[in-house]
This record gives structure tokens, sequence and C-alpha cells, in this order.
């Protein structure tokens, strides 16, 4: 599975290409990007995801959205 979220100059961004028609709308995009963002939300204190290593917090933010848009099932 490739990631579907992706970051690029410290900010995070949605692979659009990785999506169907029907999940690549903004209202969607949006609501997904604010799931990530109240989930992460002091993640550096969180001790789920406070000693994770880069890689292993890029896989849990994939694995969080991935799982996100299947219980919407958009995915």
């Amino acid at each position: 599975m490739l990631p579907l979220i992706y970051k690029y100059n410290g900010k995070f961004f949605i692979d659009k290409t990785q999506l169907s028609v029907k999940v690549n709308k903004d209202d969607i995009c949006n609501d997904l990007y604010l799931a990530i963002y109240s989930e992460f939300l002091g993640a550096a204190e969180n001790p789920l995801y406070r000693e994770l290593t880069f890689m292993e917090k890029m896989q849990k933010v994939n694995d969080f959205a991935h799982e996100w848009l299947r219980q919407r099932g958009l995915e």
C-alpha cells in the first residue's frame, strides 16, 4: 500500500492521485485533514506516538487515514 499522506516542507498532504473520483472532493479531503489533526494533536506527548521514529509516525498517520476512509466506505 502506497503512502496516502506525505510530508513536504513541514506540511502534510494527501496524495489525491490515489483517491477515487468519489473521494477526491474538497469536503472529504478537508474532513480527513481535520480527523488527522484531531487524532495526532499533541502526539509528541502522547505515549502511543511519542517514542516512534519519523517513519513509524508517518506509517501511523497513513494507517489512520486508510482506516478513516474505510470506515466511511470511501476506500
